[in-house]
């Protein structure tokens, strides 16, 4: 069985190919390319949110103060405070917490893919603006 996998996420070839109809439906153009991807799991595969679900399983059990939704190929990371500051010490424990994980289990954080949001009860206050920070680097996010 670990061979199966081995084999499966191991040395693919990606295929990208490219063309334009015109009115007809007759093609005119067309490029095509082929490479061979050293590691990841086949975009658009069956297996491949199954894979991310075991992949991702424990996450929620090695992160504090952070509730997660793990869902398909994506995961969503909900940090709570009523307090903004504590809000967002929070999250930058949660970030570093999250960074140690993925490091540790040899996957990436997709920086073009984070959004932040905050919810408020009431509605006198401007929304507070977040900062994320990700290998000590704020991200596009933050405010200015």
């Amino acid at each position: 069985m670990n061979n199966w996998f081995q084999s499966y996420l191991t040395n693919r070839t990606q295929f990208v190919e490219l063309s334009q109809m015109d009115r007809n439906k007759y093609t005119q153009q067309r490029f095509q390319s082929s490479r061979v991807t050293s590691y990841g799991i086949p975009q658009g595969s069956i297996l491949g949110p199954l894979l991310f679900l075991i992949c991702n399983n424990d996450l929620p059990l090695n992160i504090q103060r952070a509730k997660f939704v793990l869902y398909a190929e994506d995961t969503s990371v909900l940090v709570v405070d009523k307090n903004e500051e504590s809000l967002q010490t929070k999250l930058s424990l949660v970030m570093k917490q999250l960074e140690n994980w993925f490091l540790k289990n040899y996957l990436f954080i997709n920086t073009t893919k984070i959004a932040a949001m905050s919810f408020h009860l009431c509605c006198s206050k401007p929304p507070f603006k977040l900062c994320i920070l990700l290998r000590n680097t704020k991200l596009n996010i933050c405010p200015k």
